[in-house]
């Protein structure tokens, strides 16, 4: 099975315009939502209140697996609400919450070992939420199989990741696309994410 980015981005353009609710309005809660948080962790910092700190981080945390989520219900073209941006409350959310804060703490260890170290786990453990809403299995045995489901695979998600970056370089310059980068990411990744599950299949 060929790796076909054209195909992708494509079908996930299509997507973004022929769902609904229409992934821009869930993308500006994203926006939203996250803006909400951030401030909500400084405001904790000034005010030294670490117990609404560390929840704020948490939810935080878990709140990025939510377009991932929802990415992937767009993809499969299953039924999607405005509340699918909490996505990651509703399915399995402490193995969520679990696999944020070991990703986390991967990456921190990581980047004690310079940059690399860093861009190890970054990729090796990128598709372990969208594991879990498929398998139901736990935080480390996602983490697992998303190792396992990517060997071969990285110089494409390489790939995918340039394209992703130059929109997200956009927003950053012009703030004007934020909305639609977070959904239009999401999805993206959940059709390379069946990729590779196709791929995995074809060699079993």
């Amino acid at each position: 099975m060929n790796f076909d980015i054209r195909s992708m981005k494509q079908r996930a353009k299509a997507l973004m315009k022929t769902t609904s609710p229409n992934p821009k309005a869930v993308g500006i809660i994203f926006m939203l939502v996250l803006m909400l948080f951030y401030a909500s962790i400084i405001a904790s910092c000034v005010t030294e209140k670490y117990i609404i700190l560390l929840i704020a981080e948490l939810v935080c945390m878990n709140f990025r697996n939510c377009s991932k989520l929802y990415g992937l219900k767009v993809s499969r073209e299953e039924k999607t609400g405005v509340s699918d941006a909490f996505s990651a409350f509703k399915e399995s959310p402490v193995q969520m919450i679990i696999l944020c804060v070991v990703k986390d703490i991967c990456y921190a260890v990581g980047l004690c070992f310079l940059l690399v170290g860093a861009v190890v786990p970054f990729y090796c453990l990128r598709f372990s939420s969208q594991i879990i809403k498929d398998e139901k299995v736990n935080a480390f045995k996602a983490m697992r199989r998303s190792s396992v489901l990517l060997k071969g695979h990285y110089i494409e998600l390489f790939k995918l990741d340039m394209h992703v970056i130059l929109h997200y370089i956009l927003f950053l310059c012009f703030c004007l696309n934020g909305f639609y980068v977070k959904p239009y990411a999401g999805i993206l990744y959940a059709e390379f994410y069946d990729y590779l599950k196709a791929c995995k299949e074809m060699t079993l």
